[in-house]
């Protein structure tokens, strides 16, 4: 499968981030938009961020309300693009809840969840944060793929 775009949380690029295969994907898939779904009030971050790594005219922002929560921003970018294919390395409690979201939306075809056990240091740094996936037990809609 060609993807038409790649969209991500808005989350700043880092090299210890998933966000660091963005610039990666983005010379390798000159054919996708490049998407990013972010509250309004984190566009001087975002910019900061990205700016030096990709041209604004090399991705496209969809700024949502200050209001909206964080499984929000994933369910506004499912129904955007009508996008039926979520891919993540890893995840925090927020992509469980999006998964959790996906499957309630009877009204449109499923989300199907890719997913690899990556694991990330805690926010505090000392010490590791597994995918939130992993407590949830596999199915059509939720695939485990290994490293």
């Amino acid at each position: 499968r060609n993807p038409k775009s790649i969209v991500w949380d808005g989350d700043s690029y880092a090299v210890t981030s998933f966000t660091r295969l963005i610039p990666i994907l983005h010379e390798k898939l000159p054919q996708c938009e490049f998407v990013a779904y972010l509250k309004d009030e984190h566009q001087p971050r975002f910019h900061r961020s990205w700016d030096l790594i990709m041209p604004p005219t090399e991705y496209r922002l969809e700024l949502q309300p200050n209001s909206c929560d964080w499984t929000e921003l994933g369910a506004k970018a499912f129904l955007d693009t009508n996008s039926t294919i979520a891919v993540c390395l890893g995840g925090g409690p927020v992509v469980k809840d999006e998964y959790e979201a996906a499957l309630k939306r009877t009204s449109r075809r499923p989300v199907t969840f890719h997913w690899w056990p990556v694991s990330r240091p805690s926010r505090d740094g000392t010490g590791i944060e597994e995918c939130s996936l992993s407590t949830i037990e596999c199915c059509e809609t939720l695939i485990k793929h290994e490293l």
